[in-house]
């Protein structure tokens, strides 16, 4: 038998018990299960007195219960708007699908909260199943969000301000020398004002570039697009686009350890992680020293471990490393803007990877990345 049929009559079969009813997933003590495990509070009443037959357990820790209450404990004793209300006004208040009320909470907080509420029918017995959603605690998160995007905006435009200003003081400096005095400068001094300009532009290209790369990560128009790759060419080219930002003083080593050159990677996603990770070595290596590159494959994932003998980081400044626009305290006048590792994390994000790092300060970095191995396209 072919056995695609095969399988097809067995998952037939499988249905077919379903709708007969044996299906495990519909079984009372499941569908508790999955109240018990939810993050939000859960309350089950009797529809005609509003008393309280089940709470899970985020209900049970959200109201200050010791625990499940099975009797004696009523939503007009938890519900502030309905003092002195009467029974049937509350019922007819509670029967509504989503509204706003206030509730009695534990160490007798009153908030404000939102109700969800879904008429429930057993044993010919009508229930009301409500899903309680603090809208207090909603509200902290959001202003807590904001805060946080309004001091990442501050640090963007006291951070960009500052790295756009340097590359374009050098343009302005370098363009006003060549218009006032350049037919009197040697040759040599003529080029050395039209490489400034030339490595300005450059740098502030770089900029222009991890800011709309980090955009297109935010925004989620970035596509995972793996495909056959020469790594060992690709690898070699991340070691030469490195050496070319370098100063005299870096040397440059590629250990690649892998069986075949060839595998299955996002290239675009790989050469954002790796350059960002090599140009940061470099950047913070400003002593010069050695930079490698060591490529492996381990069990199902290939990873990348970049090295250097730099400044290193802080344990401090390791714990925010990866948020967006964060710099270290021990830069001094390294010129960045905190996005170059934000990016790398992202990067990793949407390709299922992870890194991790060890350092210590005025010793170097290690900086390990694993990418999971693709077998097909």
């Amino acid at each position: 038998m072919n056995p695609s049929v095969k399988n097809n009559r067995m998952i037939t079969g499988k249905i077919k018990k379903n709708i007969n009813g044996e299906n495990k997933f519909s079984s009372v003590a499941f569908q508790k299960r999955i109240l018990e495990e939810l993050p939000l509070p859960v309350l089950i009443t009797d529809s005609t007195n509003l008393s309280v037959v089940y709470a899970n357990k985020a209900a049970v820790v959200f109201y200050g219960w010791n625990r499940e209450p099975n009797s004696g404990i009523s939503m007009m004793e938890i519900d502030s708007d309905l003092i002195n209300k009467k029974v049937s006004y509350a019922v007819k208040y509670y029967k509504r699908n989503r509204f706003k009320t206030h509730h009695k909470i534990k160490n007798n907080i009153v908030n404000e909260i939102e109700v969800f509420n879904n008429i429930l029918t057993f044993r010919e017995e009508q229930y009301f199943c409500l899903v309680i959603i603090d809208t207090a605690k909603c509200r902290f998160n959001i202003i807590e969000k904001e805060k946080q995007l309004e001091e990442m905006k501050v640090r963007f435009l006291s951070t960009s301000s500052h790295e756009f200003r340097t590359p374009l003081t050098t343009i302005l400096t370098s363009s006003e020398v060549l218009l006032m005095i350049g037919r009197s400068l040697s040759e040599t001094r003529y080029e050395d004002y039209i490489i400034q300009i030339q490595n300005a532009v450059v740098y502030m290209t770089s900029l222009l570039d991890d800011i709309l790369t980090l955009n297109k990560m935010e925004v989620g128009r970035w596509k995972f697009s793996p495909a056959k790759t020469d790594l060992f060419d690709f690898c070699n080219k991340m070691i030469e686009e490195a050496r070319n930002k370098s100063l005299p003083g870096h040397s440059f080593n590629l250990f690649y350890g892998m069986k075949d050159k060839h595998a299955i990677v996002d290239d675009k996603l790989l050469h954002h992680i790796i350059s960002n990770l090599l140009s940061n070595a470099v950047k913070y290596s400003p002593h010069g020293g050695e930079i490698s590159l060591r490529v492996r494959s381990i069990k199902s994932e290939i990873e990348f471990t970049i090295t250097d003998n730099g400044i290193g980081i802080s344990e401090r400044d390791g714990k925010k490393l990866f948020e967006t626009f964060y710099r270290g305290e021990n830069i001094g006048e390294i010129q960045g803007t905190g996005l170059g590792l934000s990016i790398v994390q992202r990067c990793l994000d949407s390709y299922g990877g992870k890194i991790s790092f060890k350092s210590k300060l005025n010793e170097g970095s290690i900086f390990t990345v694993s990418v999971p191995v693709l077998t097909m396209l």
